[in-house]
């Protein structure tokens, strides 16, 4: 498995057309095993976010340490449940708007449609993928 990380510090959001060259450049490597995340500061068009998810590789934002406003949150259960439907809404709002800034999080990824809250958990999640293409079948479900 190859891994290709091309990451951006623009002053401007990310367009399609770069997510484009990123496709272009991973066609050129070639190969099954080969995936591709693409690493900005800034956010993503609204379109590239479309693109990329139509060409199967992941996006990820890391905000810069002066638009993250660390909290501390007491979480009954009733509040952790509703979590899960706000992350989704948030993660969308972090990618593509400029000037976002988070309630303790600086790190956005999105992959095949899930939403990822730091590195470990995107790479689990391409691991994954990586071992069930190898088996050609879904592996059991992990926690």
């Amino acid at each position: 498995m190859l891994w290709v990380c091309e990451c951006k510090d623009y002053s401007r959001p990310i367009a399609v057309d770069e997510l484009e060259e990123f496709r272009a450049k991973l066609a050129q490597i070639g190969g099954v095993n080969v995936k591709g995340l693409f690493a900005s500061t800034n956010s993503f068009q609204s379109s590239a976010l479309n693109y990329a998810r139509s060409q199967g590789f992941g996006l990820l934002r890391i905000l810069p340490s002066d638009q993250v406003h660390f909290l501390m949150h007491c979480m009954t259960t009733a509040h952790s449940m509703g979590q899960e439907r706000q992350r989704r809404n948030e993660y969308k709002v972090a990618m593509t708007r400029q000037g976002y800034t988070s309630d303790g999080r600086s790190f956005f990824g999105v992959y095949d449609g899930y939403v990822f809250e730091h590195w470990g958990q995107l790479m689990k999640r391409y691991i994954r993928e990586y071992a069930e293409a190898l088996h050609n079948k879904p592996l059991e479900p992990t926690r």
